[in-house]
């Protein structure tokens, strides 16, 4: 998951927007929506040219990603991070 320009590339938002259907991979509940896709681990590769993890600019980026594979049911999530690759 490559950070361009804060957040994600357009092609792995489409994915998402792809990947998040209602009553296949989370359903709406009386208590709000449930993520289906429990019981499964991520290993989410980051890059970045900064060093942005735990920073306010990436919020766009693994934040982002989290929120979605939370929604999702996807907790168990670990991050390999390439940062501050623009630095030489």
């Amino acid at each position: 998951a490559p950070m361009y320009n804060f957040s994600v590339p357009t092609q792995l938002k489409a994915w998402i927007d792809r990947v998040a259907v209602a009553g296949k991979t989370f359903r709406y509940t009386e208590a709000g929506p449930e993520g289906l896709c429990g019981d499964k681990k991520v290993v989410l590769v980051s890059t970045a040219g900064g060093l942005h993890a735990g920073q306010p600019t990436g919020a766009g980026h693994e934040d982002f990603l989290k929120v979605f594979l939370g929604f999702i049911g996807i907790t168990d999530l670990e991050i390999v991070r390439a940062h501050g690759l623009a630095y030489g």
